[in-house]
């Protein structure tokens, strides 16, 4: 047998002849001082029997404590089979952001801005079947009593996820120019005509964007409200269409004010610059 360190071999032979190098010297001893040298030896024998007892049940003890470690030095643990909870990820984004708009409505535009419909940013649809994002709703409802750009009537509501499938249709806008647009009001249209100013309105924070050699409240113009300003372009594109020709889209208004303005809201909004 092969042990671990040469030194176990030589511990467990002077562990047997141990009780017999102890013992009988030990007896020996005894039987000197008493002068009996017979009584000695056979005092030795004793002394030798007790402790060969006490060594064997030490070399049993000993063996067992090895034989358990060394089962479990060489037993091959399993990993603990643990059940683990699922880990579910919510989505962030709106649920409709989740869902395509379905064939029924690819190619559907935004009735105001013209811009593809995002169901990530919310949806409005009118009962005359065209399309709202929410912040064209939001226009329509400050700007234009909320009636819809297409049938004029106040019957947009929101979306639900559950009317995916049904049919939408785009709002073409009007094409007007400066002889006919008059007779488009509350429409979304488009126009194309030479910059011939930019004016700023007293607070220097909303633009108008005149197309006719007229004051502000006579003449067509595109007007940028203040709020709007950054997402058309910001200021510096804005000032940098004067001396132009543009083509426009957006709402034409008769304002009891500043007259017949085409308000946008979007740099999108701004077809062509030449």
């Amino acid at each position: 047998m092969i042990h671990p360190s040469g030194s176990s071999q030589d511990s467990d032979d002077l562990a047997k002849w141990l009780p017999w190098v102890i013992g009988i010297p030990f007896g020996i001893g005894i039987g000197v001082l008493t002068h009996n040298v017979l009584v000695g030896i056979v005092a030795g024998l004793g002394g030798a029997g007790v402790v060969s007892m006490l060594t064997e049940e030490y070399l049993r003890r000993r063996a067992r404590r090895r034989q358990e470690h060394l089962q479990k030095s060489t037993q091959i643990r399993k990993p603990a089979t643990q059940t683990r909870k699922q880990i579910l990820f919510k989505d962030v984004g709106s649920t409709a952001s989740r869902l395509s708009l379905g064939t029924d409505l690819a190619g559907i535009l935004d009735a105001f801005t013209g811009e593809p419909l995002n169901p990530a940013l919310g949806l409005y649809r009118c009962q005359c079947q065209v399309f709202y994002s929410a912040s064209s709703f939001d226009f329509l409802r400050e700007e234009n009593g909320g009636r819809c750009v297409s049938c004029k009537q106040t019957s947009i509501v929101p979306f639900a996820r559950t009317d995916f499938g049904m049919t939408g249709v785009s709002c073409p806008p009007e094409i007007v120019t400066l002889s006919n647009y008059p007779g488009y009001a509350g429409r979304v249209v488009t126009f194309e005509g030479y910059v011939r100013r930019i004016s700023a309105s007293r607070t220097g924070r909303a633009y108008a964007i005149m197309f006719e050699d007229k004051t502000w409240t006579r003449g067509l113009k595109a007007v940028v409200f203040t709020r709007h300003v950054v997402d058309v372009g910001g200021t510096h594109f804005i000032n940098g269409l004067s001396g132009k020709t543009i083509r426009v889209r957006g709402l034409l208004q008769r304002h009891d004010i500043y007259g017949y303005q085409i308000v946008v809201t979007r740099r999108s909004m701004i077809l062509e610059v030449r």
